[in-house]
């Protein structure tokens, strides 16, 4: 039987995991997309965490940039493919995509103020990211692909890198850069021209014109590569928004996640952006059957002191059972005093008695989410490590 999280991912083409750090998205990526696969689905997990956890969950060597097919066995009737974002180079492989010539984008990668632009820009990563989710919906080789994005990939960061790109040089800084003689001519007194005047000639004599004429060389080549960014911009802005797009939240039962998790819907929504679906990962599993005996008889013949160590377990445990209710229940309250469209489908799960190591491990956890696969046996619902 399928879960309400399987029927919202039925007729997907992209799922965008958020959230923040060290709640589990990139184990419940990997846990859907394998459940996808082994329901007969082509999928694709991208992840930005450079730690290699996920390749060993998959018994992947390595997670890079070349997609990697995880070996399901020949009876497995879908496809799993995962690789590893490496932002740098996909920014590297647009430059010679969307420059005019060979020539051209060679000048700009070796241009020192693209290299600089492409390390440092704030959000590179999480647009780097759509980016090559762009070119990989655009192959047509997969039926659903999906994204694990950084923990501080909030959306003003996922879609404003390349606004800040052509801010760049509609802000006319790099044309000031490019001539100084702007920047003087629009100070506002004859001192301050002045002062300017010797500030930018001692920086001319220090860098013997080299600064300037990198500049200029870097505006006259990028132009192009700059409209092809804007234009794949809004693309990617497209696809977000697409119906056969869905962003799943990922948070842990604790009060201030819950409190951070809405903060980060919040700032979806500014940009219409909707979670669809929320994953409460983690919860403490519920007590043991044999609770219904009383500690007494189940602990009988047991060495001394292990009684009353067993009820401070015991005891600790349910604290954490009543804490992790009440963030749920904040959770679900918030979620319903916001607006009067659909909420989104929540999912609870439960911790696994270990971390995520193989892709047994993710298929529990896959089934947990998604409802068991015919002929599989009943499994307590699993967390994402």
């Amino acid at each position: 039987m399928s879960s309400p999280l399987a029927r919202a991912l039925a007729d997907k083409r992209l799922v965008v995991f958020v959230g923040e750090g060290g709640v589990g998205k990139t184990s419940t990526a990997a846990a859907i997309a394998l459940a996808r696969a082994q329901a007969g689905k082509r999928s694709a997990v991208l992840t930005i965490d450079p730690a290699p956890r996920l390749g060993d969950a998959l018994g992947l060597d390595a997670i890079d940039e070349s997609p990697r097919v995880v070996d399901l066995g020949e009876d497995c009737p879908g496809r799993l493919t995962a690789m590893r974002l490496d932002a740098e180079r996909t920014f590297d492989r647009l430059v010679e995509r969307l420059a005019p010539s060979p020539e051209s984008a060679a000048t700009i990668l070796e241009n020192p103020i693209y290299r600089a632009l492409s390390g440092s820009l704030g959000g590179a990563e999480a647009y780097m990211a759509f980016q090559r989710l762009y070119e990989l919906d655009a192959d047509g080789d997969y039926d659903t692909l999906f994204l694990d994005t950084p923990p501080a990939a909030h959306a003003a960061e996922l879609l404003s890198a390349p606004l800040r790109l052509t801010a760049l040089l509609d802000s006319g800084a790099a044309a000031v850069l490019a001539n100084p003689a702007i920047l003087v001519a629009r100070a506002g007194t004859s001192v301050a021209r002045a002062g300017l005047g010797v500030i930018l000639a001692m920086l001319e004599r220090i860098t013997g014109g080299t600064l300037r004429r990198q500049v200029t060389e870097f505006i006259t080549h990028f132009e192009d590569v700059l409209e092809g960014l804007s234009r794949r911009a809004g693309a990617v802005d497209d696809m977000l928004r697409a119906p056969e797009t869905l962003f799943v939240q990922v948070v842990r039962p604790r009060m201030p996640d819950v409190a951070a998790a809405a903060a980060l819907r919040a700032s979806l929504a500014e940009r219409g952006l909707l979670v669809g679906a929320i994953v409460v990962n983690r919860l403490t599993p519920g007590p043991a059957e044999d609770r219904t005996v009383a500690r007494k008889v189940r602990l009988a013949g047991a060495p001394p002191g292990t009684l009353e160590a067993v009820g401070i377990i015991e005891a600790d445990l349910d604290s954490l059972r009543t804490a992790e209710a009440t963030a749920v229940r904040e959770l679900r309250r918030g979620i319903e005093c916001v607006g009067s469209g659909r909420p989104p489908i929540i999912a609870e799960v439960a911790s696994l008695e270990h971390d995520v190591n193989s892709t047994d491990d993710l298929a529990e956890l896959g089934r947990a989410l998604l409802g068991r696969h015919a002929g599989a046996p009943a499994a307590r619902t699993a967390a994402a490590s």
